[in-house]
């Protein structure tokens, strides 16, 4: 299976700590028969301090839907947890 993460460095799980973590992640990922693709945006001070806000645009767009809505509406868009019940 190829994974594709947005990673995250923030205030406290900062770049320092994720320069340790993804070569581990992708190890016991390789060792699974697994590959990883990353892609590192800025959150929290890094956001203020680069883009003027804690979540910018910029960390938030590799999440957005990358294909045309399902006829099935998502929990987030309708309101509803997978339970049905409102959120």
């Amino acid at each position: 299976m190829h994974l594709k993460i947005a990673v995250l460095p923030g205030d406290y799980i900062g770049p320092e700590v994720m320069a340790v973590a993804l070569p581990v992640l992708e190890a016991v990922l390789k060792k699974s028969g697994h590959t990883l693709e990353h892609s590192t945006h800025d959150v929290g001070g890094a956001g203020i301090d680069n883009h003027g806000k804690a979540l910018p645009d910029s960390t938030l767009e590799p999440a957005a839907p990358r294909t045309p809505s399902s006829s099935v509406p998502s929990a987030a868009r309708s309101g509803k947890s997978s339970s049905g019940r409102t959120a």
